[in-house]
């Protein structure tokens, strides 16, 4: 088999501490695949410049791009143009990618199979309700922080689909447009990545994502009533306080909870609207 090659796109915005750590662990010599067969492009979302000179003064080997500014799905697209290589691999900026990454897709790499995702881990855990990441141990979510596909396979699906434009449900999507074009996807637990966790936001900015859940919804059926996305909501909420320790945060945690759901109820209709305006467009 044709040794793989490989284009690593990594979607910035204003997050330069961590994508210096990101790409630091995506170095020559730091990771245990041979230079000359991977490439790494940085998609760079933010109004100012700062990544780009970061770039340019600490990781002249990497490739830098300009992105849209409409959301991650789209600049994901954005450095997916710039690639060369046979197959995308996508990691986010937040996320420390192991030495042994990219060996270990490329080993994990056969005939029959254009899908890989990798295994996420939040090394640190949760002491918060506040605090959430995207772990992955056992495959199955084909989360957009550590995966890796074919490019022609990427191309056929269109890639991420651009009509979400918050960082929530664009990856599940592809998932589930992957899944139901006959693509079959390999869990590489190997191929691992740390997601360390993050603060999530808070009431009425926690609120405004579930916009992205809408338009999923509506572009993969069953249509559930507002009742229904309220309830599941609150359930969800309260169970993540009920399971982490409890501290100060577990109180404004409880707090967050009925702006998120006024935030949900009173721009159901609009988002309704929107996401079956959304619907009819072709992608």
């Amino acid at each position: 088999m044709i040794t793989p090659t490989f284009s690593v796109v990594v979607p910035t915005r204003d997050r330069n501490d961590f994508l210096a750590i990101c790409l630091d662990r995506l170095a020559p010599k730091v990771q245990t695949y041979s230079a000359d067969l991977y490439e790494v492009i940085v998609a760079d979302d933010s109004p100012t410049d700062s990544a780009r000179e970061l770039i340019r003064a600490r990781f002249p080997w990497v490739k830098w791009i300009a992105g849209p500014r409409r959301g991650p799905a789209s600049n994901r697209n954005r450095g997916a143009t710039l690639a060369v290589n046979r197959f995308l691999v996508f990691i986010d900026d937040d996320c420390v990618p192991e030495p042994d990454l990219l060996t270990s897709y490329a080993a994990a790499i056969h005939d029959g199979v254009d899908v890989y995702e990798g295994k996420i881990t939040c090394t640190e855990g949760f002491d918060s309700p506040r605090e959430t990441a995207p772990v992955n141990l056992t495959g199955g979510t084909l989360w957009s922080c550590n995966f890796a596909i074919r490019r022609g396979a990427f191309v056929e699906v269109h890639g991420f689909d651009e009509r979400f434009p918050l960082p929530h449900m664009e990856d599940v999507d592809m998932r589930d447009r992957l899944l139901a074009a006959d693509f079959v996807i390999d869990f590489v637990p190997t191929a691992s990545v740390n997601h360390p966790p993050r603060r999530l936001p808070w009431g009425t900015r926690l609120g405004r994502m579930h916009k992205a859940g809408v338009l999923y919804m509506m572009l993969h059926p069953p249509v559930r009533s507002l009742a229904w996305f309220l309830q599941n909501q609150f359930r969800a909420r309260v169970s993540n306080v009920r399971r982490r320790k409890k501290s100060m945060d577990s109180i404004t945690a409880l707090a967050s909870v009925p702006f998120e759901l006024w935030t949900i109820l009173v721009n159901w209709n609009d988002w309704m609207r929107w996401a079956r305006i959304e619907k009819e467009w072709p992608r």
